[in-house]
């Protein structure tokens, strides 16, 4: 896979709230274009990781592993 999770990551926060990494905890963005949080308190799987990987071409495997490494 190419592209970057951390890339990912910053993108899908610039328009949602949340995003939650399995296992580890959720970053929280605290108001539109603001800061941003880290939380342990959300890790429950949502796929909401997952179908970012999917979508950015990763298979079901690699995503599955990435989302739970953390890689």
């Amino acid at each position: 896979m190419t592209t970057d999770v951390k890339v990912l990551i910053a993108e899908f926060l610039r328009t949602h709230k949340r995003l939650v990494v399995p296992q580890l905890g959720a970053f929280i963005v605290k108001a539109p274009g603001g800061e941003i949080l880290f939380s342990e308190l959300f890790k429950r799987d949502d796929g909401v990781l997952r179908g970012l990987l999917t979508a950015a071409g990763a298979s079901e495997i690699e995503a599955g592993r990435r989302t739970l490494s953390g890689r």
